[in-house]
């Protein structure tokens, strides 16, 4: 299957209303029209609502096909996008969706059709953004979805993922040069990207005891913490993590495998953020480590938990890329920011690279321009801006990109960070931009320089990125362009 643009999409749903018939609402003034019923005999083509001023707010349109099923699209103030397109089906008198479209934002672009069995996704086939198309399988415990296998045209199994199953990690070797941990949403930890790198814990079984006392129970490969404890695997099966008994003292379930929750309310491929950064930040690397914090790390708690492990386990570099508004914004709690300020304070030897965020905006002392942890005045956190490149340029003639936060005093480097391309779940890759591919494009660098000089300390590390680093006319930055090792 190829790709469906809007324009031909519009083309293959125009109405024609010669023969068609009208059904007008009114407001109450009776002559302004709230509502446009159009049929053609008992079908309804399309519906338009609109606002009492006369202007069209949603519209739905109708196609019918032979078997009686019958497509419903559904468009919102900008009448050039779908907001929705689904086929519905009649079983014993109810309209049922079997098939569910989702369209690109940007370009409008058809990126994936999903068939449903009453309100599951049971499967997904893609529209790649590069090489061949191909169709994602669902499993599911209970009613949420706990991975997938990935099927090429030909029907053949050409990728998987479990987030509930270890399987055969390798896992990175516990004396490794550069140790690294990433604080992410969550992560595909049999990819061939990571199961080399992640970092297993002699000290802790699947017992549901926290044996090594950290604070986390079972966390072999990593963590996922879930605050609202909501989370279950139900079915015993070998390998799978059950309930891990007792809690740690946040009250909150911790889970000993750093998955990914898996969303199909988005888009085209199941994103990883924490899988794609982990790849970048570990690329090439021959002698490194990853410790894996995955789930709810807004949670002050959590975030005290993770900045004991990184102590106790001397890590050497953390990548962040999140960020949160001024604690004034009241969108997340004021300890959040507490524990991430005690978090740098606390591993003073570790250097953080943080995602200056992609607002495009330039950030000054106001607190209404500024993200954290982005803007944080500590000497071991690092700020990086993106460039509109995949790669570092030994020219240094990358660019700024447009949707880069920038700043002369909070933002310390630009390393490439625009269409970028890395892990995604199920052992695919893909494209993605931001300042959250940039910053762990920087931290890979850092993490370069002490493979070959591991005699250096990370902050040492730093300075020597600062001396080798490029000014650049464009680039609104501390010390301006990364330069590949």
């Amino acid at each position: 299957m190829k790709k469906i643009s809007l324009k031909v999409l519009l083309v293959l749903l125009s109405i024609n209303y010669s023969y068609a018939r009208e059904v007008i609402n009114y407001f109450s003034d009776g002559k302004s029209i709230s509502k446009k019923r159009v049929y053609d005999g008992d079908r309804l083509l399309a519906e338009h609502n609109y606002s009492i001023d006369g202007e069209e707010v949603t519209r739905t349109l109708y196609e019918y096909r032979e078997d009686g099923s019958f497509y419903r699209i559904n468009y919102m103030n900008n009448f050039e996008r779908p907001k929705r397109k689904e086929l519905v089906a009649l079983r014993q008198g109810e309209e049922v969706v079997i098939e569910r479209y989702g369209f690109d934002k940007t370009t409008f672009e058809l990126e994936n059709i999903d068939t449903l069995d009453g309100d599951r996704v049971v499967s997904r086939y893609v529209f790649a953004q590069e090489g061949e198309n191909f169709t994602y399988r669902f499993n599911y415990d209970e009613d949420r979805i706990i991975g997938f296998d990935v099927l090429d045209t030909s029907g053949d199994v050409i990728g998987d993922y479990d987030q509930s199953i270890i399987g055969d990690i390798p896992g990175g070797p516990q004396d490794a040069v550069v140790k690294i941990a990433v604080i992410d949403s969550g992560f595909d930890h049999g990819h061939a990207d990571l199961r080399d790198h992640i970092l297993i814990n002699p000290n802790e079984n699947f017992d549901g005891v926290d044996n090594d006392g950290d604070g986390f129970v079972d966390n072999v490969l990593g963590v996922h913490y879930d605050a609202g404890n909501n989370l279950k695997f139900s079915t015993p099966l070998q390998g799978r993590i059950m309930d891990p008994g007792p809690r740690s003292s946040q009250k909150a379930g911790v889970y000993g495998i750093p998955f990914e929750t898996i969303n199909t309310n988005a888009t085209g491929q199941i994103n990883s953020h924490g899988t794609h950064v982990a790849s970048i930040a570990l690329r090439d690397l021959e002698s490194a480590s990853l410790l894996a914090f995955a789930g709810d790390f807004g949670e002050a708690k959590y975030l005290d938990l993770i900045s004991k492990k990184l102590k106790e386990s001397k890590v050497d570099f953390v990548n962040m890329s999140f960020s949160f508004p001024h604690f004034s914004s009241g969108d997340v709690a004021r300890e959040t920011y507490r524990s991430l300020q005690e978090m740098f304070k606390n591993n003073p030897e570790t250097i953080f690279f943080v995602a200056a965020g992609n607002n495009g905006r330039h950030f000054t002392a106001s607190r209404d321009s500024c993200l954290y942890p982005a803007c944080y005045q500590f000497d071991n956190v690092v700020t990086i801006g993106a460039t509109d490149s995949d790669k570092f340029d030994e020219t240094g003639s990358e660019k700024m990109a447009e949707y880069s936060n920038f700043s002369e005093t909070y933002v310390d480097f630009f390393a490439p960070g625009t269409k970028v391309k890395a892990a995604l779940l199920g052992d695919m890759q893909i494209r993605y931009s931001g300042t959250s591919m940039a910053s762990p494009m920087a931290l890979n660098q850092a993490a370069k320089l002490k493979e070959a000089f591991p005699e250096l300390t990370a902050k040492e590390v730093i300075e020597l990125m600062k001396k080798r680093a490029t000014k650049t006319t464009g680039i609104i930055s501390k010390y301006g362009l990364i330069r590949p090792y």
